[in-house]
């Protein structure tokens, strides 16, 4: 059992549906936590998760301090969203650059982009301050000049070899028509895969938009800490949950896969110039946290989805503590991703091998994932 979980996708030859997944879920590490003081579990948590890794240790920050009723400066919840937005930015580039090419067969060219893989270290070079960022009580600051340089060459970057136009200008479109066209006509692995995908009939598979996570955060809390003691019908978190609102992706008029990845391209495109409102003050950086009965709950929004973190302390250590994944909400036998793929179909093997990496592509890429044919 692995810290993030693991899907198998079983595609058959015949059958209905023609795909289905199994989700082996991440370790439960509240045992390895209990009786340790924050620093400690900080630590540990940072060792443990490769994945999101900075997202988990923001989330687990803001838990234990609503835990023991700390309220760190907003510079510091500055610093941590600067970071973990960073991260986001380098794990959607990531799997755009380097999967998304692959799965239709197209060759690979990161040279120009490698700068930008190391994007949250960059960052994280950028602040003042003599703790973690993510210590419990923090006390630090953004470089603003030089990480709105970095910014500015990640735009550019961004501009030239993802979208290859401006990305205020690539965001300004606003129908299907539109996205075909730019699809069609710039060279970028990401454009080839829009376009495969509109070839293949896969970028029609749809599910449910109604399934959404609340806007409000006090709603998501709740839904969170309900969620970790029960089954039930999982609602959707992750990139289109975050997007469905921007006016490029409610342009499309429908819920597909497609429009799933388009809106992990919207994400990439609009992460330089939140980063930069985020930096300058233009917008408010989100606490995201709340205590309820000595419990405190950190939740913070990761590349791959809504990630919760709950701590209870008891003179000064840790009581009790939980963690929900992303992969928990995306992979739930009644999550997005099983509902997106039991509505795959077609003869072509090829096609629905390819359609099922997509969905997962397309709403949890970080995850370690298996194709199986049988």
């Amino acid at each position: 059992m692995s810290a993030e979980g693991r899907v198998v996708v079983h595609i058959e030859r015949t059958g209905d549906p023609r795909a289905r997944l199994d989700f082996v879920p991440p370790a439960d590490i509240s045992g390895v936590l209990a009786g340790r003081v924050p620093r400690e579990a900080t630590a540990i948590i940072g060792a443990v998760y490769r994945l999101c890794g900075i997202a988990q240790s923001h989330a687990s920050a803001i838990a234990m301090e609503e835990a023991l009723t700390l309220d760190p400066p907003t510079n510091t919840q500055v610093t941590r969203t600067v970071l973990t937005m960073a991260e986001s930015l380098r794990e959607h580039l990531v799997r755009i650059a380097l999967d998304w090419p692959r799965l239709v067969g197209r060759d690979v060219n990161v040279k120009p982009l490698r700068p930008l893989f190391d994007l949250a270290d960059r960052l994280a070079a950028n602040y003042n301050g003599d703790m973690d960022a993510f210590a419990v009580a923090a006390d630090c600051e953004m470089d603003i000049p030089v990480t709105l340089r970095v910014i500015a060459e990640t735009e550019a970057r961004l501009s030239k070899h993802i979208f290859c136009e401006p990305l205020t200008d690539w965001l300004a479109r606003r129908s299907l028509d539109e996205l075909f066209s730019w699809a069609d006509r710039a060279g970028s692995g990401a454009a080839g895969i829009i376009a495969s995908v509109r070839t293949s009939g896969g970028f029609l598979i749809g599910a449910k938009a109604s399934d959404l996570l609340p806007a409000d955060h006090d709603s998501l809390i709740d839904l969170c800490n309900m969620a970790l003691g029960r089954e039930g019908d999982v609602p959707e978190t992750g990139v289109y949950a975050r997007r469905a609102n921007d006016p490029l992706i409610a342009s499309l008029g429908q819920v597909t896969l497609g429009v799933r990845l388009v809106s992990r391209l919207v994400e990439l495109a609009r992460l330089p110039a939140e980063l930069r409102a985020m930096l300058t003050g233009a917008a408010p950086a989100p606490r995201g946290g709340s205590v309820t009965h000595g419990t405190g709950s950190g939740i913070v929004e990761a590349a791959r989805g809504l990630l919760l973190h709950r701590a209870r302390m008891e003179d000064g250590r840790i009581a009790d503590y939980r963690i929900m994944a992303p992969t928990q909400w995306n992979f739930h036998p009644r999550g997005i991703a099983a509902r997106c793929l039991s509505r795959i179909d077609g003869e072509d093997m090829h096609n629905v091998e390819m359609q099922a990496h997509m969905v997962v592509q397309a709403i949890d890429p970080c995850v370690a994932c298996e194709v199986r044919v049988h």
